[in-house]
């Protein structure tokens, strides 16, 4: 069966992250992370939030990797500066705005 050609358009400009794109992704979800108890969110939520308040399915590649990277990358931070998931005090010296 044939994909229609709406789809393979779909599909393309998906595939297509642009640089900007990618940063406006990352710099929704450290807010989201930010104000967040990170023991009590999932990465779901919050690509639920971001895709919410951006206006993008972020549940479908390649969103959905740049999602699971920031949180990671925002996650290590935390961890290189000592800082605990649980603790927002101190958050803005990792970088979330």
């Amino acid at each position: 069966m044939a994909v229609p050609e709406l789809d393979e358009q779909r599909i393309e400009e998906v595939e297509e992250l642009s640089e900007k794109t990618e940063k406006k992704i990352v710099k929704r979800v450290r807010k989201i992370l930010g104000k967040e108890n990170l023991y009590q969110v999932s990465e779901r939520q919050v690509r639920e939030e971001a895709s919410e308040k951006l206006g993008i399915d972020l549940a479908v590649e390649p969103y959905k990797s740049v999602v699971r990277r920031a949180v990671q990358d925002f996650l290590e931070k935390l961890k290189s500066h000592g800082i605990r998931p649980g603790v927002q005090s101190h958050l803005k010296s990792v970088g979330t705005n």
